[in-house]
């Protein structure tokens, strides 16, 4: 095999009772037109058909293995540990990949390539909505951190050369950890390569999605990563930076105010809305905190009432 012309790809998958979806991640990968492919699957211990699954494909897969692990992020480091490749990629295990995927971004690796990223379809079984995601980023740590870019996990590749540059995934993030990931590409030097015409991966949408279900803990692994690497920003940069971060905590404060009320605990609400005026005290000309306030207030004796 002529491996310059081929260059090895690793895929890792990690997993954790999916075994509704994982068969067609699989598929999607071991059916690439390429030649050059190592796929590793990290399972945390399914307790539903995913073993079975990954038996009946063992023969196409180059290692697997079935055991607890610490999270999603330790899961995908012991594929990284493992990964022998040239290119190297991750992907969920409900999600797929696009026919021709692999043979795209191996041509544009051999063209001095070490960050590589296509477009992403979003799709949703149910209802049949699907739509396609442009990326939008740059080599620009201050947009990084501020998430002023758009970046989609699914169709990301990059080269050993990053991974021996940068290491392994940060485990203590749970929820943010592939977006520190890339902030980390940036500091390193690498400039993302960018095909919004070529659609690389096809991702699942779910009801109960990490994001909408564990949005605080989002919130308090972004201000963790903001405070990382803001050293790297100038100082007008910081300076918006800290805004940043300052205004992620009064969202969140208003937030919960609007909750407590809710529940009916109006005490803790009044004190979630002092907070946020204590971290910026600007904020009470907000048209979002005045109307969470005033709704809060006008909420309790109705509560009361109901009550």
């Amino acid at each position: 095999m002529d491996e310059l012309a081929f260059p090895k790809i690793t895929i890792i998958t990690p997993s954790y009772n999916q075994g509704d979806f994982i068969e067609e991640t699989i598929l999607s990968v071991i059916k690439q037109d390429y030649p050059n492919i190592e796929y590793i699957v990290t399972d945390g211990g399914s307790t539903d058909k995913t073993v079975d699954i990954l038996r009946k494909y063992d023969d196409r897969i180059s290692y697997w293995v079935s055991e607890p692990d610490k999270g999603q992020a330790d899961a995908i480091n012991k594929g990284l540990k493992k990964a022998t490749g040239d290119i190297i990629a991750f992907i969920n295990s409900d999600d797929y990949y696009e026919p021709g995927t692999f043979k795209f971004v191996a041509e544009e690796y051999k063209k001095g390539h070490h960050w590589i990223i296509g477009s992403v379809r979003n799709f949703r079984v149910e209802t049949g909505e699907s739509y396609i995601i442009q990326q939008k980023t740059n080599n620009q740590v201050f947009d990084w951190l501020l998430r002023v870019n758009e970046n989609h996990q699914p169709g990301n590749f990059w080269s050993r050369k990053v991974l021996e540059q940068v290491g392994y995934m940060d485990e203590k993030l749970h929820y943010s950890f592939d977006w520190e990931y890339w902030v980390r590409f940036v500091v390193n030097k690498f400039e993302p390569v960018v095909h919004n015409d070529q659609v690389l991966a096809n991702f699942r949408l779910h009801n109960d999605s990490k994001t909408v279900k564990y949005w605080r803990n989002f919130n308090q692994e972004f201000i963790e990563i903001i405070n990382r690497y803001k050293l790297n920003l100038s100082l007008s940069e910081i300076k918006m930076a800290d805004k940043e971060i300052r205004k992620l905590l009064v969202n969140e404060k208003i937030k919960f105010g609007r909750i407590e009320s809710i529940n009916g605990k109006f005490g803790n609400s009044i004190s979630y809305f002092k907070e946020a005026y204590k971290i910026s005290p600007a904020v009470i000309f907000s048209p979002n905190f005045l109307f969470e306030f005033f709704k809060a207030i006008l909420y309790m004796p109705l509560r009361n009432k109901l009550g």
